[in-house]
């Protein structure tokens, strides 16, 4: 072999190598739960969020919304549910397995909404919302005066209970959210009125309750449309769905179906469903037939919320 080929053979061996070390290095770090990179910490005010989101890719769950000074509460992998409840300097606040951390907003898939909260600070806001889930916040003052009486009766799953507004609450403020409480013991929020309107009539059951009573309750999932109650689609998305139980969208794949099932007035029964609620929903087999799903019977089925 010539010294010539003999140097070319060695630089390809040895570039060979190299390659692989690389493919391996950078196969480990997927693996690995990656870093959130923030600039300024406790710098922007703390926003309350309601909703649900999903874990993009590996990430550690920290105390602080703040590389620099923070521990590592734990790991939480890919695809895992997680309640986003607050929102600052790059960072979401989120609930998953019994505790409460911060974590990159860039690793949650989320269509969770504003609630209108908002705190001037995030000393204020992490003394006042616990580390931990369950945990009874310490109680804020109450706007004063209100519009609103406190109910003074027991509160029960299956009861409908929002905040006291005070008379200067404006319609988009946190006090006029009403939630739901299920039978797991968490208050699932209504995300709009039309929501709330397809399960009730009116607002005469709801109970006002103290924010120390709210506190007592997570949040849940957000309630999803009635099922048999009405057809709803997204805003991004042409196709018209039923709704059956659960939340579960099933397409009606024609009009001739939706007259089948909702009557020739059915284009009166579509409510649209921001794609920020996107993930409150799943999606089930396709309407084919009028056979294949009854509006009457998944409205008798589905009395409650749970």
């Amino acid at each position: 072999m010539s010294p010539r080929l003999f140097a070319f053979v060695l630089c390809y061996f040895y570039m060979k190598r190299i390659l692989a070390s690389l493919t391996t290095i950078a196969i480990l770090a997927s693996a690995l739960p990656a870093p959130v990179f923030a600039s300024d910490c406790y710098v922007d005010p703390v926003l309350q969020y309601a909703g649900s989101g999903t874990i993009k890719s590996g990430v550690f769950l920290r105390d602080q919304a703040c590389m620099t000074g923070s521990s590592v509460i734990k790991t939480i992998s890919a695809g895992t549910a997680v309640q986003v409840i607050g929102f600052t300097d790059g960072w979401y606040r989120v609930e998953v397995g019994g505790s409460r951390g911060w974590l990159g907003q860039q690793f949650v898939q989320t269509g969770a909404q504003l609630t209108g909260v908002t705190w001037s600070s995030y000393q204020d806001y992490m003394s006042e919302v616990p580390s931990k889930v369950g945990t009874i916040p310490t109680p804020t003052p109450s706007p004063s005066p209100t519009t609103e009486t406190l109910y003074t009766g027991s509160i029960n799953p299956r009861d409908l209970i929002k905040l006291a507004c005070s008379t200067k609450a404006k319609s988009d403020d946190a006090c006029r959210a009403v939630y739901y409480l299920g039978a797991d013991g968490k208050r699932h929020a209504f995300p709009n009125s039309e929501t709330y309107f397809s399960w009730y009539p009116n607002f005469d059951n709801v109970r006002v309750i103290s924010t120390q009573q709210m506190g007592q309750y997570t949040l849940g999932q957000n309630v999803t449309f009635r099922p048999g109650k009405l057809m709803v689609k997204f805003t991004t998305d042409p196709k018209t769905y039923a709704v059956a139980k659960g939340g579960v969208l099933r397409w009606v794949n024609s009009e001739e179906l939706a007259i089948a099932l909702y009557g020739q007035t059915w284009n009166k029964s579509i409510r649209d469903i921001a794609d920020t609620f996107y993930t409150n929903y799943t999606f089930g087999t396709d309407i084919l037939s009028a056979n294949d799903y009854n509006p009457t019977s998944e409205l008798s089925q589905t009395i409650t919320l749970d």
